[in-house]
């Protein structure tokens, strides 16, 4: 028996549904759903390991070349800002840093692939595209409000078409046949009549069978609301990220007037016009990339799809034509300047401090100088991470989670010296670049910061109390190439954070480094 959720006016979903367990779906399509990926399944299992570092992640990689080329291609995107080209796994993985790696990686696998075990058809480049883009709003929706889950809202979204996908694969005949009869992304409805269930429902059932974390399922069960559903303001911003994601996707990939419909949503966001355009610019690059990230050779289509809506959008206002003509210019001018600022943006927006870019920028410059002129300041490298910072978000919500992160960020920035630089890299993983003169001044100069973002979480009211776990690594001198010793010197960071974890969090490890032909070991 298929359990028929409620369907909107729209066609697409709508109310809650019961959950599809794998024995209520049709056992011919039961036999056919595709497994999990070898290499997704182990990524899921780091995932689910509080113990794991970034080496152990990357050696997963390592195994799959495909993954291993996506991976590689994410870090050399603008967006990472990466100074030279990347050409290794290693200093791919020190990029990324540990969530986003794991996270993009997860999403990958399992599109990748689907995409290349499946007939290349109009169907399947539609449904690609469609979780192409409900992966790239979602995140450009995250990055707009401030989830501070803007990688995490790619991946959810890249798999919200997950069922159609796997519907696809055990029913070509069916649903290709029903594409080309509609012309566009058939809506739930027919799925079910043509098909005998649909891909929302597949969806559930088939990333409950395969185990996903609940952070992954979210896309698909977005899905579940109908349109106006999804595209209803909620202080829940992480959810909404998904659910215009979907929504956009959805109603390019189904003819729909895209901007119009999402534009009374966009108001009551505070979104007025001129942002609604800026957040289409900034879905429209956040496409290109992700497109070229997966390797998917749909990305000029997409693009047509998204430029089209727009133009649609203009031609329907108010304006009058030279003020539509000024309009398109601005858009082409605000996509170069968005290309820009992607890559030399050096704030974060959540908090304000530094970011990723900024982190790398500032230690490559600090490595640099060493190697230059040596002497007794060392280079050193410090990651933080807040213990059990999911449970923050699943008990107190989103909001009080991303305060939270604020207020810890601006007290280990405030209690930073003129020498250091204390950076977000992502969610919540910290950074900072010290000088130190020995692994003693290390040791105490992480754990002062660590102890003001401690206790200015104690101290403010509104926020719920948490503790920090930091681990550091540093070296003397520096020979040969930058790259290497960055990625060492990061690596090394890492490993020391995940030790102090197993010794119990709330608590620092350092750490010296060494390498042949590239580093001293720091004694003492």
């Amino acid at each position: 028996m298929i359990h028929n959720p409620v369907v909107g006016a729209d066609g697409f979903m709508s109310e809650d549904m019961s959950p599809l367990a794998e024995h209520d779906l049709d056992p011919h399509l039961v036999e056919q759903l595709p497994t999990l990926p070898g290499t997704a399944v182990e990524f899921l299992r780091l995932c689910e390991d509080p113990t794991v570092g970034v080496k152990d992640v990357a050696a997963v990689a390592q195994r799959d070349p495909a993954l291993l080329a996506r991976i590689i291609q994410v870090a050399n995107s603008p967006f990472y800002s990466p100074r030279e080209p990347v050409s290794d796994v290693a200093r791919a993985s020190a990029i990324l840093g540990l969530r986003s790696l794991k996270m993009i990686g997860v999403g990958f696998a399992i599109l990748g692939d689907l995409w290349s075990t499946t007939s290349k058809s109009h169907a399947l480049a539609g449904v690609i595209g469609a979780s192409s883009m409900a992966g790239s709003a979602a995140r450009s929706f995250s990055a707009r409000v401030g989830t501070g889950r803007d990688e995490e809202a790619l991946t959810a979204g890249l798999l919200s078409f997950l069922g159609e996908l796997a519907l696809l694969r055990c029913y070509p005949e069916a649903f290709n046949e029903l594409w080309e009869s509609e012309g566009h992304l058939p809506s739930a409805q027919a799925q079910r009549e043509a098909m005998g269930a649909d891909g929302v429902t597949v969806g559930v059932a088939l990333l409950d069978r395969w185990k996903m974390p609940t952070s992954l399922r979210d896309g698909v069960l977005a899905r579940r609301r109908s349109i106006d559903e999804r595209l209803a303001p909620t202080p829940r911003v992480y959810e909404a990220s998904l659910g215009f994601g979907t929504a956009i996707a959805e109603l390019l990939t189904s003819g729909g007037a895209a901007l119009e419909r999402i534009r009374p949503a966009a108001r009551r966001w505070g979104f007025d016009d001129d942002e609604l355009l800026h957040y289409w610019g900034e879905f429209r690059l956040a496409l290109r990339r992700t497109n070229q990230q997966m390797d998917l050779d749909v990305t000029s289509d997409l693009d047509a799809i998204v430029v089209e809506a727009k133009t649609e959008y203009l031609q329907s206002s108010v304006h009058a034509s030279d003020e539509l003509n000024r309009a398109q210019l601005e858009i082409e001018e605000l996509r170069a300047e968005n290309e820009r600022l992607e890559g030399l943006s050096l704030q974060d927006p959540l908090t304000g401090i530094a970011n990723r870019a900024a982190f790398n920028k500032f230690l490559r410059s600090s490595l640099a100088s060493l190697q230059r002129v040596g002497g007794n300041v060392l280079v050193g490298v410090a990651m933080f991470d807040l213990d059990y910072f999911k449970q923050v978000n699943d008990s107190a919500g989103h909001l009080v989670g991303d305060e939270l992160l604020k207020v810890m960020a601006n007290a280990a920035h405030m209690s930073a010296r003129q020498d250091e630089l204390f950076a977000r890299l992502g969610g919540d993983e910290f950074a900072m670049v010290m000088r130190p003169r020995s692994l003693q001044e290390m040791e105490a100069g992480i754990e002062r910061v660590r102890g003001s973002m401690v206790a200015a979480a104690a101290n403010t009211p509104g926020v719920p109390s948490a503790t920090v776990t930091g681990g550091g690594a540093l070296i003397r001198a520096v020979v040969g190439d930058l790259d290497s010793v960055e990625t060492l010197l990061s690596t090394a960071a890492d490993d020391a954070l995940y030790s102090a974890k197993r010794g119990g969090r709330n608590n620092v490890h350092v750490t010296a480094v060494d390498g042949p032909g590239a580093l001293s070991i720091v004694n003492g």
